[in-house]
């Protein structure tokens, strides 16, 4: 058993969120609408489970994909701060460690970096801080929408500018 097991504690099995969340969707929306489908098509197909970290990269994940959709455009504000609140309460009924949080963490976003080459990790932490800090206003406070090209070639522009 690794270290990192160890300080985790129960877990019911080692099956990472990656692989077992299918890649169906392919919405013309693209990227972070696909990851959001084939989210709830997994929790359609299998429901959460009792692997609270599982339970927990799961919400990591969603969390991830509303704020990149709420740059893009496609979701508003309070949809974006039901699903924070939602996070939270998996935070909460989740407990556990902080080691825990960023091992549920990194498992979402290994499953976003697994959609895509376009994506890193600055630009993913970029783009969440755009969404939850409120740093720049989405386009559809103008009455419009991003492509994901669009919006990771700006959080690729604002990366120093957040992230110091």
């Amino acid at each position: 058993m690794g270290l990192l097991s160890s300080i985790l504690g129960n877990k019911k099995d080692n099956v990472r969120l990656v692989s077992v969340v299918e890649k169906k969707e392919n919405s013309e929306h693209e990227l972070f609408v696909n990851i959001n489908n084939d989210l709830a098509l997994y929790i359609e197909k299998v429901g959460l489970g009792e692997d609270p970290l599982r339970k927990m990269a799961y919400a990591y994940a969603r969390r991830l994909v509303a704020g990149g959709m709420y740059m893009q455009g496609l979701i508003d504000r309070d949809l974006y701060d039901h699903v924070c609140t939602i996070f939270r309460g998996f935070q909460q009924s989740t407990g556990q460690t902080k080691e825990f949080q960023i091992e549920a963490n990194e498992q979402a976003v290994e499953l976003l970096l697994s959609y895509s080459t376009k994506l890193n990790r600055d630009v993913m932490l970029v783009i969440h801080k755009m969404a939850f800090e409120g740093v720049i206003d989405p386009p559809s406070k103008q009455g419009q929408t991003y492509t994901v090209d669009h919006l990771l070639y700006g959080a690729e522009k604002m990366k120093s500018m957040i992230l110091g």
